[in-house]
């Protein structure tokens, strides 16, 4: 019996690692290199972006893995100064049947993103939080944007 769960243990964690890691990055503009791109790990996929610099995405998401794992989305953007719009809700529960919801209707913020660069935008609550490279610790943060909330 320990041997069939550690088979599968085993087989589960190569198969989360293996997954999480695959996807390939959206990239914006395919034209230019590397170099001159920035990368964007959008941490989940809800809020999620609507647009990018006053332009309209439809950049494909993925959530959670398995329903409870946040992801990290790769997104590769031209360096420089950025304005996202999000659009969705950000949900926290208290542990105790309580919840509180945050909406977010096209809401906007800008950031310099630099040549090169790696960089973690996750929505935990009611702000929206800029880390450097790909982490959500909080000691990575650079900045963050919070609406006026009613």
């Amino acid at each position: 019996m320990r041997k069939r769960f550690f088979v599968f243990a085993v087989f589960f964690a190569s198969f989360a690692a293996l997954t999480s890691c695959t996807s390939a990055p959206v990239a914006f503009d395919e034209t230019l290199p590397d170099e001159a791109m920035a990368t964007i790990y959008w941490f989940g996929n809800n809020p999620r972006p609507v647009a990018y610099n006053g332009i309209n995405v439809n950049w494909r998401l993925r959530g959670h893995f398995l329903g409870f794992i946040n992801t990290y989305n790769p997104i590769k953007i031209p360096a420089g100064h950025t304005t996202f719009e999000i659009t969705g809700r950000s949900v926290m529960s208290d542990g105790f049947g309580g919840r509180t919801t945050w909406n977010w209707n096209q809401f906007t913020f800008s950031f310099y993103f630099s040549e090169g660069g790696s960089y973690t935008i996750f929505i935990p609550m009611g702000s929206v939080i800029i880390n450097e490279g790909k982490s959500v610790a909080r000691r990575a943060m650079l900045t963050s944007f919070s609406p006026q909330w009613n």
